[in-house]
């Protein structure tokens, strides 16, 4: 519980950073505060997905979605783990995304007189 989880899976030579990130994760990892932050974080990211069904809507897709969207894309790139980035990736919109939400707002149309078009409000 010394928040340096991350310090060893960026090392390791099977899981850890590719070669051209090396540098990159050698450098965060030889800094105390950010290896426990990027731990600690991890954690606490974790732990609001799993409550992310009970808190507000706006916060879930304006906040909690793109971080963890970035944090799996993170994951990926620094751990070379595809297949788990890609499924969390779509796990993640199922569960953060409420039912029936759409990107697209729906269209108003207003019916005017017989002979107009209907145009939008």
């Amino acid at each position: 519980m010394n928040g340096t989880a991350l310090f060893y899976w960026v090392r390791n030579n099977v899981f850890g950073a590719p070669p051209l990130l090396r540098p990159v994760a050698e450098w965060v990892t030889m800094r105390p505060v950010l290896v426990a932050a990027s731990s600690w974080g991890t954690l606490v990211l974790e732990f609001s997905l799993a409550i992310a069904v009970l808190l507000p809507t706006p916060f879930r897709l304006r906040i909690l979605l793109p971080i963890a969207l970035l944090f799996h894309l993170a994951i990926w790139l620094v751990l070379g783990v595809s297949s788990f980035a890609f499924v969390m990736g779509a796990a993640l919109l199922i569960l953060v995304v409420p039912v029936g939400w759409s990107l697209v707002r729906p269209r108003m149309y207003r019916i005017r007189s017989g002979r107009e078009k209907e145009t939008p409000v």
